[in-house]
């Protein structure tokens, strides 16, 4: 090889390892695993990649086989396995081709399933790859790369050479996705115990994930139409501070604690950043929610510190209820002209300009709550 060769190989075997060891800066598993893929590509000059990683959802990506070929993967890997005991030599050896994985079953690789059903359909016939073991299981991680002609341009000794000059950043970044996983597995196990509503964000502003308590909490409607929009404002509030230049950034719009008002409760939110280290994202957010049952004052409390008679302090407690005239009337047994009269008395005396603000005022001066 050429100086200019093997100067184009340093660079481009460095980027590889760049994008190996940072599994984490990548927003999900599969952006990492296709950035792995085309700059391994670009590396060796392959046509082809496949990342597979055992135990995840998909367990094999790759952009330049089909649906069904990545499908059909994990059956005709069982059948190598049985032929050849493929896993155990993807381990042992770290870094492979198809020769060294097959020497002495030839005859059995031709025949095979994988070979007639995956490898000519697919045109990947010369492959090499690397492999790492992954915590928690005796599958492989492993890349496989191919190229799509069976005749012409091998992979050879130099490909072999590179990838075990990145086969020690391969592990590494293998390792530390299994740690990032087992991590969010157990605090995701926590979270999913707790009483709290608890809602992730991922740096986009989306949900990454929602417990049982906080699905429970916005299950009716008219809450969830009263939280949302905050939530949203709180969550877009706390990362556009973090993800600005820092001489761009402006306080927080909003405040990382809101207190909100619903028909029967109030209920607390609370915002947090998450390390990026336990998602796997650059500034994820957590929201808490707790609702609290606003506990109203008694009637002797609301006379005193409102200078109300009794049945205005017993009007005032069903306006805070959400009564209505109709209903405050049929409750005291006296006519909706009379319950209006009341009503109005009512605001006067407590310096509101309208029967939903009385609930607030209430709340707002001399509150007691406790947790649901």
């Amino acid at each position: 090889m050429t100086g200019a060769v093997v100067c184009r190989d340093i660079v481009e075997a460095n980027e590889v390892q760049r994008i190996l060891l940072r599994p984490l800066a990548f927003p999900t598993l599969n952006s990492w695993r296709q950035a792995v893929n085309e700059s391994a590509k670009k590396l060796l000059g392959a046509d082809k990649a496949m990342f597979q990683m055992p135990t995840a959802p998909d367990s094999v990506y790759s952009d330049d086989y089909s649906n069904e070929a990545a499908v059909a993967y994990p059956a005709a890997a069982k059948e190598m396995n049985r032929l050849a005991d493929f896993n155990a030599k993807m381990l042992a050896f770290g870094v492979w081709s198809r020769r060294t994985m097959w020497q002495g079953f030839e005859r059995e690789y031709y025949r095979s399933i994988y070979y007639n059903e995956l490898i000519v359909p697919n045109r990947a016939y010369d492959s090499i790859g690397m492999s790492a073991r992954k915590p928690g299981t005796d599958l492989p991680a492993a890349v496989m790369l191919t190229h799509e002609h069976p005749t012409g341009r091998k992979f050879g000794r130099r490909g072999l050479q590179l990838l075990r000059l990145i086969h020690p950043a391969f592990e590494a970044g293998v390792q530390a996705y299994a740690r990032l996983a087992q991590r969010k597995a157990s605090l995701f196990s926590v979270i999913d115990g707790l009483s709290d509503g608890i809602l992730i964000f991922d740096q986009t502003g989306k949900v990454a994930h929602q417990n049982p308590a906080a699905s429970a909490i916005l299950r009716h409607q008219p809450v969830r139409d009263l939280v949302d929009p905050v939530i949203r404002r709180v969550v877009r509030s706390l990362l556009d501070g973090m993800v600005r230049p820092q001489k761009h950034r402006t306080p927080f719009s909003e405040r990382a604690r809101q207190i909100i008002e619903t028909q029967k409760s109030l209920l607390e939110v609370n915002a947090c950043y998450l390390g990026s280290d336990l998602l796997g994202d650059f500034t994820p957010v957590m929201i808490t929610m707790r609702s609290k049952v606003v506990e109203l004052p008694s009637r002797e409390v609301l006379r005193g510190r409102f200078n109300l008679t009794d049945r205005e302090a017993g009007i005032a407690l069903l306006l805070a209820n959400r009564r209505c005239n109709s209903e405050i009337a049929e409750s005291l047994g006296i006519s909706e002209h009379t319950a209006r009269h009341h009503t109005e008395r009512v605001l006067r005396k407590m310096g509101v300009k309208s029967r939903r603000h009385i609930r607030d005022r209430i709340v707002t001066e001399g509150k007691t709550c406790k947790d649901d």
